[in-house]
């Protein structure tokens, strides 16, 4: 497959696109619009402040810090609140976000300084607890000694009296323990599938992956099962719903209402590779997130060291902090966040761009499965953008506003647009993204002519017919690429169309 390219400077550098080889028409990119960068300019000033702070501190694209306040962020909210989108219905509050940038651009530091407030969280929590965890423990211990000396007893007793009155003074020693002080964990970035359940069970089912490489992909991809993709609570932990995992030889445990939360940076390349596991589009696991495509800085930086702004540091974790110290509604599991009515009506307005796009031959129509997840992710986005602005005047009681719905949507069309490219340029199934499927192995094959059955022949395991290769074949041609030759060779029964590659590409 050809490399994962950003779709602004697809196949075909600006010099070959200046420079026509004569008789052929100008190249083009196969992929021809500029991605916008995102616009925080709505944005609530203690999210916007910090990642423009973080942006300049560490010379990289706004965008990464974005994303991974925004990760930190819904960490926080996806523990306390769900929005309601329509009556009787509710989103949570936990996102999926996949920023893609190569290596070199500084995502370990980015992602330390955005963290820091959940480690910092962590650790304050767990020297309050640790005393009472000292004094549970202490105590269980005791309880577990004399149930151990009873049970001993108890099977050397041959009196079913005296083996009554045993299981009696058991059963009240059990009752007697007191539960387990489990010291808070807010995110991992390793895990099993089991281990995964194990966390999710221990932390009020609530869990996040969050990491700066791309370890999350081998551990959806099967690295535990030996290849075999692993996805059932993964994708139930999206959306909540819930899900048993059996273990041979251990307790089972059971999961009513599991959420991960996930921000990862992985490579374009890593992307890429997962085009070709078929579990990972067809079940929708690729559809469930949100993608960024940054524009490197790399060669622009001025390596001007440029402090953080401390004040921005301390508003956001701030925030971050007093939505993790939310006391939970014990009677629901979590706050609800309401939506303004203009808010409701600029969300159903989206929603209706939404759905014409995902009509035959529109923008969505090779991604309806992102798509139709896009108006429910609006919704997340615009309850983590409400409780990070009301973090201090509590969220559930002021309702989410046209503004703060109208940033959201506006971060969801940047989103949109990078969503649509990331998957665009990997799907076989999308004409431009089989487009780049078939010029990669033209240009890795250096070949001066070829037919269209060459190709299908080449490619039987990505386009099983060959007139699916017409429209990726003519996006080429459209685009300077190729061009069609009056004869062609024939094939079983027919002419196979023939075609010559443009010279640009074969050094004449």
């Amino acid at each position: 497959m050809a490399s994962f390219v950003n779709p602004s400077t697809a196949t075909g550098s600006t010099s070959d696109c200046q420079a026509p080889t004569l008789g052929w028409p100008p190249l083009q990119p196969i992929f021809t619009e500029e991605l916008s960068g995102m616009d925080l300019r709505l944005a609530p000033d203690v999210l916007r402040c910090h990642a423009e702070s973080i942006a300049h501190h560490t010379e990289t694209p706004v965008e990464l810090a974005f994303t991974q306040l925004l990760g930190v962020a819904a960490v926080a909210t996806a523990r306390r609140f769900r929005i309601e989108t329509a009556p009787g219905h509710h989103e949570p509050t936990n996102l999926w976000l996949a920023t893609a940038l190569s290596s070199g651009q500084r995502k370990s530091a980015v992602h330390k300084i955005c963290t820091q407030v959940l480690v910092g969280w962590q650790k304050r929590e767990a020297k309050r607890l640790q005393a009472l965890k000292q004094e549970v423990d202490a105590h269980n211990q005791i309880i577990d000694a004399k149930i151990k000396r009873l049970t001993k007893s108890l099977a050397s007793t041959a009196d079913p009296n005296v083996s009554d009155q045993k299981l009696s003074e058991l059963q009240a020693l059990e009752e007697k323990k007191r539960e387990e002080v489990v010291l808070p964990l807010l995110w991992t970035s390793d895990s099993t599938p089991e281990k995964l359940a194990i966390l999710l069970a221990e932390h009020q089912e609530r869990m996040a992956w969050m990491s700066s490489e791309a370890g999350l992909f081998g551990f959806l991809a099967g690295r535990y099962q030996r290849g075999t993709p692993n996805l059932d609570l993964m994708l139930k932990s999206h959306s909540g719903d819930a899900e048993q995992v059996h273990r041979v030889g251990r307790d089972s445990v059971l999961l009513s209402e599991p959420l991960v939360t996930i921000c990862v940076t992985p490579q374009p390349s890593i992307l890429e590779s997962l085009s070709g596991l078929d579990d990972f589009r067809d079940r929708g696991l690729l559809a469930r997130f949100l993608y960024l495509q940054p524009k490197s800085t790399l060669g622009y930086r001025q390596l001007v060291e440029v402090p953080l702004d401390q004040q921005a540091k301390i508003d956001f974790e701030a925030a971050v902090e007093a939505i993790l110290d939310c006391e939970e509604d014990t009677n629901q599991g979590s706050w609800t966040l309401t939506i303004a009515d203009e808010a409701r009506v600029e969300l159903r307005q989206f929603a209706l761009e939404i759905e014409h796009d995902m009509r035959p031959d529109e923008l969505a129509e090779h991604a309806q499965d992102w798509a139709g997840k896009a108006p429910g992710a609006t919704a997340r986005i615009a309850g983590v953008l409400h409780a990070l602005e009301h973090a201090h005047r509590s969220p559930s009681k002021v309702d989410v506003s046209l503004k703060t719905m109208q940033c959201a949507i506006s971060m969801m069309r940047t989103f949109y647009q990078h969503s649509l490219a990331v998957l665009d340029t990997t799907d076989n199934k999308s004409p431009r993204g089989a487009a780049t499927r078939v010029w990669g192995w033209i240009s890795k094959q250096k070949l001066e002519t070829f037919t269209q059955r060459d190709v299908h022949q080449a490619l039987r395991a990505s386009f099983k017919e060959s007139r699916e290769l017409e429209k990726p074949l003519m996006v080429l041609e459209e685009r300077g690429y190729i061009r069609r030759l009056e004869t062609g060779q024939r094939g079983a029964g027919r002419r196979s169309v023939q075609f010559e590659v443009n010279p640009i590409f074969l050094g004449q």
